[in-house]
């Protein structure tokens, strides 16, 4: 049978238990009683909503953009014409096409 050793270790190896902290229980009830920190929290909660507003301020921008600059319609007719077969079939042969 093949030993590895590191099976062998993960096996004997054990955590000793928690320490038992009486004082625990009370500190989280002072922690929470107290209210909300201060520092870095309120910085942080502003230059999250900041950072939101950009965002929805750049997609509006965006959006308004987006009917200046090319349709749908005209995507489709490119896309069409750059897929007709006779121009393929034109400059596959290194000739052009003749409507």
């Amino acid at each position: 049978m093949n030993h590895d050793p590191l099976s062998d270790r993960l096996r004997e190896w054990a955590l000793p238990p928690p320490a038992f902290d009486p004082a625990f229980a009370a500190r989280v009830q002072t922690r929470l009683h107290a209210g909300p920190s201060t520092g870095w929290s309120g910085a942080f909660r502003l230059t999250a909503a900041a950072c939101v507003l950009l965002g929805v301020g750049m997609g509006v921008a965006g959006g308004l953009r987006a009917p200046a600059g090319h349709s749908n319609e005209q995507l489709a007719a490119a896309y069409a014409r750059s897929i007709d077969p006779l121009l393929m079939t034109a400059d596959a042969r290194g000739g052009h096409a003749h409507p």
